[in-house]
């Protein structure tokens, strides 16, 4: 049997573990944010580039990725020549709750910048960083956006988003995974995902 003094002793000491791991969480979280407003403020991505923030999530708007048509077709001999006209997107379609999205992303730890890359379904980045390409699926992801289908940070990153839109949203991990670790993503860690949205496909026309 523990003496009363004992357990005093231990629930005292328990206590303190928890604060100390708790505040330890907290200084995390804080520099998280502080290397991300870092990061954002001292880097120009492009001339349309603009930092869009929502409950935590701050998502850099990159630009809009264009569809390519094909307009006319000249034949010589074995060879074929395709002429094509770029066409804009129309950039009026946003992202909002109860949409069927398609999107392909590059999802990164971040330090001080996105570094190691934990997930994608683009075929170019896996290449690029060494990955079985017969492991890797390169289908556009198709998600319902609805509340808690994501992580927090995307959630919130890719609301009111628009289709087409080439955008980079980061978020501390207390809108990621926390203090889990979960598959190849260390616990604590800040995520930034980089994301084309290839499709919207609004509520009402589900």
């Amino acid at each position: 049997m523990v003496p009363f003094g004992m357990k005093r002793f231990l629930i005292i000491l328990s206590t303190l573990v928890y604060f100390a791991c708790s505040n330890d969480v907290k200084l995390t979280l804080i520099s998280q944010e502080e290397k991300m407003d870092s990061y954002l403020a001292n880097n120009k991505f492009n001339d349309t580039s603009v930092v869009i923030r929502n409950k935590g999530a701050n998502r850099v708007y990159l630009g809009f990725v264009h569809d390519y048509i094909v307009t006319d077709t000249i034949v010589r001999g074995r060879d074929t020549t395709y002429v094509t006209q770029e066409v804009p997107i129309k950039d009026t379609v946003y992202i909002d709750y109860g949409d069927s999205i398609y999107i392909s992303y590059a999802g990164y730890v971040f330090t001080s910048a996105p570094s190691a890359l934990f997930a994608t379904n683009v075929a170019e980045v896996a290449s690029k960083a060494g990955w079985d390409m017969s492991k890797v699926d390169t289908t556009s992801k198709g998600i319902l956006f609805e509340e808690g289908a994501l992580i927090p940070g995307l959630e919130y990153g890719l609301h009111n988003a628009r289709e087409k839109e080439h955008c980079l949203i980061l978020f501390s991990a207390e809108y990621g995974f926390g203090n889990t670790k979960m598959y190849n993503i260390p616990r604590l860690s800040a995520l930034s995902y980089e994301i084309i949205v290839d499709k919207v496909v609004k509520k009402s026309d589900n």
